[in-house]
């Protein structure tokens, strides 16, 4: 890691931990109730489901490398890099009810990207001062 290196780590929801307690609960209900051998199947689906779940919350960390953001969302999915030059626009969206709030990036070519770090204002900030370099 490089001094210049700045890290953002991801922003967990009540909403996200209220998911994650909802996959957990039907996983062990699936399998407290294992009558029929469908029932084991999905309960076991289930918990690779809320492992990966909770892998993703943990583990999702936003990098400033240079003029590059590197997103990584956990050990089970591919990282990501994103020029800060091709970011036209950067803004906040929130969800009705406070069940969401991220920050979302425009790019050049039309894509977005929405990405949840724990200070939106730092992030917004940081992303401004590596774009003006």
């Amino acid at each position: 890691m490089n001094k210049k290196d700045r890290i953002f780590h991801h922003r967990i929801s009540w909403a996200s931990y209220a998911g994650m307690v909802v996959l957990a609960v039907c996983a062990l209900s699936f399998l407290w109730h294992r009558e029929r051998p469908a029932s084991i199947v999905v309960g076991l689906l289930l918990a690779m489901v809320t492992v990966m779940v909770v892998e993703r919350m943990l583990h999702t960390r936003y990098v400033f490398r240079g003029n590059q953001l590197h997103i990584s969302r956990g050990r089970f999915a591919r990282a990501q890099e994103v020029s800060v030059a091709h970011v036209s626009k950067v803004s906040v969206v929130s969800m009705p009810l406070g069940l969401r709030r991220y920050v979302l990036l425009q790019m050049d070519d039309g894509r977005e990207l929405a990405v949840q770090p724990e200070s939106e204002q730092a992030f917004m900030e940081e992303m401004e001062k590596r774009k003006n370099e």
